[in-house]
């Protein structure tokens, strides 16, 4: 790929102040160390969010499920990595590249001098003046607790480190930045995963096109933009202020040969993933709704129990509670789906007495231009009251309790056509399906909906590699034609504590 000169010239000044590692599986819990409050307290506290919070998986679920409401969040939410819809996506798009980006996510650390303090002098008095930038000569493993004794920034790959998380799983493409200044030796377990940048050349093959080209010589590379200015650029490269880091950020590849005639085809691995983002959610959801949700087994009573005590586990993970959990799975279908149907069924053959019910005295509460923002919704909702019923009456509810079905299958024929094609039968080859083994049972710490994050509607299947637990996409076409198989291998430590 081609660099511009003065991308060169500030890449080569860069690394000859700071260390710039390639790391090839960077551990999960390094990239919880920034992923939002309390995740270096309790490593369950971001799949509590994920499942619990007012954007989890219970509460906003029901946000999706129609046309209107998915772009309604769509358009209000838009690229905001804390949404249902950016969350499903990322992780299915890991699955997708098999945790391998074609753009590295960037880390970069500093040591924590108090943190490094306390931890040789157990008793030693810490004074308030110490800067970080006054302790340095470290050992920074990736690879054990020594991390705790770092501050982390991830910036851009946030959405991607959250899923990771998720999924325990270690992402396969990131470099990891430090001040040279601080004198920090980074290692892991295995020396295979890390590698110093030392050069250019080593640093660009950490970047890929979104699709295959058959010349990587007519592309370009941007790292900067130098007409963009801030605390949070120098140069017009991205920088971690706070740890004095700049990021090589990689704003742009296009294609080289269009240039000259101002016609540029980009090649970036974000180009239109927000986007992404709306095809995943609105296929997710439509598949999902389509049928009960099945979990097959050969232990009913074991299954039961073991998902009820890991959904106790983590909805009470954030508390440290022990209680039984409480979850009414029919409860928690979010407020906006009652409110959008009163909207719809009761409201739209709005009359002048209704109107004047509604907004009482309207002329006190918003200004002319807002009482006119006001009449104009009016009229779209009653000009198109026939069309927005007929979308909400097709709305469908997804019943969060899983139906537990028996089923038994000689261990011989785990993993065959023939067991997989038997569940999609059941299912009636329609929605979703899980089937997990006896032994799984017994070691999975998670809530059986989070299974759900791992499979799309592009996807036959998501098993792991011993097939003892498999997520099915019972309408993908293979089950009917044998043509386009496609699966995802789930890591074991999903579904491993």
């Amino acid at each position: 790929m081609f660099v511009s000169d003065y991308d060169k010239s500030m890449i080569n000044e860069i690394l000859s102040k700071q260390d710039v590692y390639h790391i090839t599986s960077l551990p999960w819990e390094v990239a919880s160390r920034d992923c939002g409050p309390g995740q270096m307290q309790n490593k369950a506290t971001l799949r509590n969010r994920w499942m619990y919070d007012n954007t989890g998986f219970f509460k906003s679920l029901d946000d999706y499920s129609n046309t209107f409401k998915r772009i309604d969040e769509y358009l209000e939410r838009c690229d905001s990595p804390f949404t249902l819809r950016q969350r499903i996506n990322i992780v299915n798009e890991l699955f997708d590249c098999d945790f391998d980006t074609n753009l590295p996510l960037h880390v970069s650390i500093k040591p924590d001098a108090k943190a490094l303090i306390k931890e040789r002098k157990h008793n030693e008095f810490i004074p308030d003046w110490i800067d970080d930038d006054s302790y340095d000569n470290t050992t920074l493993n990736l690879n054990d607790d020594s991390i705790n004794n770092y501050s982390f920034i991830v910036h851009p790959g946030q959405t991607r480190a959250q899923a990771s998380v998720f999924t325990r799983t270690n992402l396969k493409n990131t470099l990891l930045y430090v001040n040279k200044k601080h004198n920090v030796n980074v290692i892991m377990n295995s020396s295979k995963y890390i590698t110093k940048i030392e050069s250019l050349e080593q640093l660009i093959k950490a970047y890929r096109t979104n699709e295959n080209v058959a010349d990587g010589n007519n592309l370009t590379i941007g790292f900067s933009t130098p007409e963009v200015v801030g605390d949070d650029y120098d140069g017009g490269f991205k920088t971690h202020k706070q740890h004095g880091i700049t990021i090589f950020k990689a704003f742009h590849i296009h294609d080289y040969n269009l240039l000259t005639t101002g016609i540029k085809k980009s090649y970036h691995a974000s180009a239109n993933y927000t986007y992404k983002s709306l095809k995943s959610i609105n296929n997710f959801y439509k598949l999902l709704s389509n049928n009960r949700f099945i979990l097959y087994t050969s232990n009913l009573a074991k299954s039961s129990n073991k998902n009820k005590l890991n959904q106790t586990n983590l909805y009470y993970k954030k508390n440290n509670k022990t209680a039984d959990c409480d979850l009414d799975y029919q409860k928690n279908k979010s407020d906006s789906y009652e409110s959008y149907q009163n909207l719809v069924f009761n409201n739209l053959q709005i009359s002048p007495r209704l109107w004047e019910k509604l907004f009482p005295n309207v002329e006190t509460l918003f200004s002319d231009t807002e009482i006119k923002l006001l009449k104009e919704y009016q009229l779209f909702l009653s000009k198109n009251k026939e069309l927005l019923k007929e979308i909400f009456e097709n709305s469908k509810t997804f019943i969060f309790e899983p139906h537990v079905e028996k089923v038994d299958f000689d261990i011989k024929n785990l993993g065959t056509v023939h067991m997989w094609k038997e569940l999609v039968i059941k299912n009636e080859y329609t929605g979703i399906c899980i089937y997990m083994h006896d032994s799984v049972i017994q070691i999975n710490d998670r809530d059986i909906h989070e299974f759900l994050f791992c499979i799309n509607t592009e996807v036959s299947m998501t098993r792991s590699k011993d097939s003892k637990v498999s997520i099915i996409n019972c309408e993908h076409e293979y089950w009917k034609t044998g043509k386009n198989y496609k699966e995802w291998i789930l890591p074991k430590s999903f579904y491993t504590p």
